[in-house]
């Protein structure tokens, strides 16, 4: 018989499990109700909540790259003046990641690694004070890597 509850398997999902069993500030909460456009009443626990997202987090890092955007700064077919731009935004921008990427017959460089095609726009505009041409957010993939603080 069918009830629709499907058991947690937490072979399969360790670090909700994990969650669970070392705290996590997961406590028990009251449970929040909500009401859809089509009248239907949705009453869910905060913990469950708070599981899925640990859950999403936790999918997101275990893939490492991802669909995102990146700053364009120089698109040249001349090596020596690519290397030579990473190296500046390398001193000038050590908070961001520089790639050098040879996609025949050019040689780009590619500043940043940023989910939302909002989150580049100030990095862009700061560029296009030292390089007045050819600065662009294009989309590329990102490492997931880059987006966790640092631990230093």
């Amino acid at each position: 018989m069918y009830t629709g509850i499907r058991k947690l398997e937490c072979w399969r999902y360790p670090l909700l499990w994990m969650g669970l069993m070392m705290g996590m500030g997961i406590k028990q909460a009251p449970a929040q109700a909500s009401q859809a456009p089509s009248g239907v009443v949705w009453i869910q626990d905060s913990a469950l909540t708070r599981l899925v997202n640990i859950h999403r987090q936790y999918n997101f890092f275990a893939n490492r790259y991802h669909k995102g955007y990146r700053v364009q700064v120089i698109s040249t077919d001349d090596r020596d003046r690519a290397n030579q731009v990473r190296a500046y935004l390398l001193q000038r921008f050590p908070q961001y990641r520089a790639y050098l990427q040879y996609h025949a017959p050019y040689f780009r460089v590619r500043i940043g690694d940023f989910l939302s095609e909002a989150d580049a726009i100030p990095l862009r505009d700061s560029l296009r004070a030292v390089f007045p041409s050819g600065v662009f957010i294009v989309p590329d993939m990102i490492d997931a890597e880059a987006l966790l603080p640092d631990n230093h």
